[in-house]
């Protein structure tokens, strides 16, 4: 986040794994960057898909979400801050192809 000065973290639970980690409003993106998780490191993900995720999660059907592609995503953004690679956005668009990142 440029500057870094205006950013406010909130705890929050990773949507991927469940670990804690820190959440920060994107609104520039329309999105969330989490931070500090154990498992995903770090990553953004767009709100639609975060409220698709947390509407799953609740009980809410949706035949594209599983907790198989929550872990590739998961992977997928832990590996591109390990291999220095841009950090993640994960949308409903791409999180598929994000997913098959990682094999």
């Amino acid at each position: 986040m440029p500057g870094g000065s205006n950013v406010f973290a909130t705890n929050d639970a990773c949507p991927l794994c469940g670990a804690d980690a820190e959440r920060i409003d994107d609104p520039v993106r329309d999105a969330q960057h989490f931070r500090n998780c154990p498992n995903c490191k770090e990553y953004r993900m767009t709100n639609t898909f975060l409220a698709s995720i947390r509407a799953w999660r609740t009980g809410v059907s949706d035949p594209r979400m599983s907790e198989g592609l929550l872990k590739k995503l998961s992977t997928a953004a832990r590996q591109a801050i390990e291999h220095g690679d841009e950090m993640v956005c994960i949308t409903e668009e791409n999180a598929g192809a994000v997913a098959s990142w990682t094999g």
